[in-house]
């Protein structure tokens, strides 16, 4: 599970930086909370799974990607 905990933990390091930027380049105010949904974490584990992991944990990292990259989207945010 240690290597699924660092895939999920990459994941949302991953998708903060792409989603940020993208506010970014568009000129566009950071909004407070984080805004990736539910649906675009499990797109991402799913992805990254590639059908190699068990549906209960892959919800687990979908947990685990969401909690991160909110906690990411707030260090981020602190740098703006």
């Amino acid at each position: 599970m240690d290597e699924l905990f660092q895939l999920a933990h990459f994941q949302a390091l991953h998708w903060t930086e792409l989603v940020y930027e993208s506010f970014l380049r568009r000129g566009q105010e950071l909004p407070p909370d984080w805004p990736g949904s539910v649906e675009q974490a499990r797109l991402l584990v799913a992805i990254a799974a590639n059908g190699e992991i068990e549906e209960r944990s892959c919800e687990r990292l979908v947990d685990i990607v969401q909690h991160r990259a909110r906690f990411l989207w707030q260090e981020f945010r602190s740098f703006h």
